[in-house]
């Protein structure tokens, strides 16, 4: 909350009037505050310097000169980049669609201002240089703009926008069995990467059982497979996490829409197929991963 945001909940009637106590204080100009004594307020509001005090020390300062420095502080800043418009209530009932649009860009053009104005050039430099000298950049989303891999084409969205009702029954059909099979889909890949890792967990949970084998020459062979089988598992994993990190890459990339003239229906199935197929590959990696370490590593 800004000082004179402060003083407003102290304001009583029109005018920018402040009382303190049975005294009330008029501040004529904000900006040049600070510019005049504690004894010429008063005279000019008839009061007296020891309200001006008071009412100083009731938002928190030391006395009158402490808190015209900061408030005029605080004008000279918010003159040149706030207008008259209330961001709380920007408009009115009886306001027209026109005022309305400008009032609405008037409160972005201070946002802009504002934003430029705290905006320290030297802290820009520093961070122009930083990106430059550094070897690698990670960019985090935290808008609707970070989840672009995961929506619709524009191209798509209109032509969906722009389908009938009869049409629309056609599109409704083929995304309730597309979402069928991606749930289903969905469902198998889960439970074979939770079964994957479940053996993993069991697998390191009974490591001490097969490992002691190494005690004797004759039991040795029942650790060194272990320790094939055990490094097979974990390589299970690995496949799993790649494949993940390959999906990734596909998905980034929504399907392309070759032709937007033809009919909405055709368009959302090639879309929805293409989104099957991705999920297809991606299962079955993950499932044949069991069979393509084993192969690999000769153990059967």
């Amino acid at each position: 909350m800004t000082l004179a945001q402060r003083v407003e909940e102290r304001t009583l009637g029109g005018g920018g009037r402040l009382q303190t106590g049975d005294r009330r204080i008029r501040v004529a100009e904000k900006s040049r505050l600070c510019e005049f004594t504690s004894q010429q307020i008063a005279e000019e509001t008839y009061t007296s310097k020891s309200a001006l005090v008071r009412f100083a020390k009731t938002l928190g300062f030391a006395g009158w000169k402490d808190f015209a420095k900061v408030f005029a502080s605080e004008q000279h800043y918010q003159e040149p980049h706030y207008s008259d418009v209330d961001p709380n209530i920007p408009f009115r009932a009886g306001s027209s669609t026109k005022d309305i649009i400008n009032m609405m860009c008037s409160l972005q053009m201070e946002s802009l201002m504002d934003t430029a104005g705290l905006t320290a050039p030297h802290t820009v430099d520093r961070v122009v240089d930083l990106l430059i000298r550094s070897e690698r950049i990670a960019l985090f989303g935290m808008s609707p703009n970070s989840l672009t891999a995961t929506t619709l084409p524009s191209e798509m969205v209109s032509v969906i926008e722009d389908v009938g009702f009869l049409e629309s029954m056609s599109l409704w059909a083929i995304t309730l069995l597309g979402s069928l099979f991606i749930w289903v889909l969905s469902l198998v890949m889960i439970l074979t990467v939770y079964s994957r890792f479940f053996k993993l967990y069991m697998a390191t949970a009974i490591a001490p059982i097969p490992m002691s084998s190494f005690a004797g020459q004759p039991s040795s062979s029942i650790g060194i497979a272990f320790l094939k089988s055990y490094a097979a598992i974990c390589l299970e994993g690995c496949v799993i996490v790649l494949t993940y990190v390959i999906f990734s890459a596909f998905a980034s990339a929504p399907p392309a829409i070759e032709d937007d003239t033809l009919a909405a229906a055709t368009i959302v199935w090639n879309y929805v197929g293409e989104v099957i197929f991705n999920m297809l590959v991606l299962v079955g990696c993950i499932k044949m991963s069991d069979r393509l370490i084993r192969e690999l590593m000769g153990l059967g």
